[in-house]
């Protein structure tokens, strides 16, 4: 549930920097669009840190820099506290969680299905310069997440995999797993729609304290933007000639353009109007020969969810007959 104008997809390959040393403290994070994650690891396999590029040039569907969504989940944790719902345990620690929910929806929003968003991660897991590519461009318009259950799917599975890993011991949180997977793609669904930090983690816990589901409206940034965009002759044309025009360069962020509606400016012209996308116009003389007169083209859009604008567009006739 930009984003407004999305970026063409490419597909870029990247690397992540290991970090070496062995510490039981997560470092903080070594510049605003990262943050260095611990990996488990035991005396044969001593814990690294791994910095994961996050602002990745190309992709479709930016999501935010790490340190913000790791500060979320510390404010959930505050926020279950003061609920008092109980502690839970859990053998992926808080930022681990952060970091690999993360990754796992920025491969479904970017087309991965549930299956292959698995596997990139879990290679990820395992190989930390492994960094898959992502699957495809997502549609213009809200950014839709997946199912809650593939998500907690997910999160189940990646339970599984720190389980299994030497030296990793259950930890505890005041946030359950199914509370960890459910708020932290909220928060994440709102980022990417255009939501700062701040009015994330509030509409986030307004659904916890039983406010529903919060829209991603104006406060958000997303607006919807549809623009009308005429393309027509620079220069002085004729009368008595088929003038094109062009409104395939109108846009929305909300999806396709869908309808086009014409008035070529020339009253009592019966031949005015068109709902063609590359209309063509002849234009009567209205004056003496060689006389210049202005009309105002209009042009009204529509997307594919009714939103809608319009624009002119100054055409010179020559009265030439």
């Amino acid at each position: 549930m930009p984003n407004t104008t999305r970026r063409p997809l490419q597909w870029l390959g990247f690397a992540a920097v290991l970090i070496g040393g062995c510490t039981g403290n997560h470092p903080g994070p070594t510049a605003p669009s990262a943050v260095a994650e611990a990996i488990p690891g035991s005396a044969e396999r001593p814990l690294r840190f791994i910095v994961v590029p996050q602002d990745i040039t190309g992709l479709a569907v930016a999501f935010p820099p790490r340190n913000e969504p790791v500060m979320f989940r510390e404010a959930l944790n505050d926020k279950y506290r003061t609920r008092n719902e109980g502690v839970a345990s859990s053998f992926v620690n808080a930022e681990g969680s952060v970091v690999w929910i993360q990754e796992y929806l920025r491969y479904r929003v970017n087309r991965c299905s549930h299956t292959d968003a698995m596997t990139r991660v879990f290679r990820q897991l395992v190989n930390q310069s492994d960094i898959a590519s992502v699957c495809g461009e997502p549609a213009a318009g809200t950014i839709e997440f997946p199912p809650r259950d593939q998500s907690r799917a997910f999160r189940d599975e990646l339970e599984v995999r720190y389980r299994a890993m030497p030296g990793v011991t259950a930890q505890t949180s005041f946030v359950n797993i199914e509370g960890d997977i459910v708020w932290i793609q909220e928060y994440l669904r709102y980022r990417v729609n255009g939501c700062p930090h701040d009015v994330a983690t509030t509409k986030v816990f307004r659904q916890i304290d039983g406010g529903g589901v919060q829209p991603i409206d104006e406060a958000c940034g997303n607006r919807a933007e549809t623009v009308a965009v005429i393309t027509g002759p620079p220069f002085p044309v004729n009368t008595n000639t088929n003038v094109p025009f062009s409104g395939l360069s109108s846009y929305s962020n909300r999806g396709r353009i869908t309808s086009y509606s014409w008035n070529c400016g020339q009253p009592n012209n019966s031949a005015c109007t068109s709902t063609s996308p590359t209309p063509s116009f002849r234009y009567l003389r209205t004056g003496p020969l060689g006389t210049r007169v202005d009309y105002l083209v209009t042009l009204d859009v529509a997307d594919e969810q009714g939103n809608r604008t319009s624009t002119t567009f100054k055409v010179t006739l020559v009265q030439a007959y």
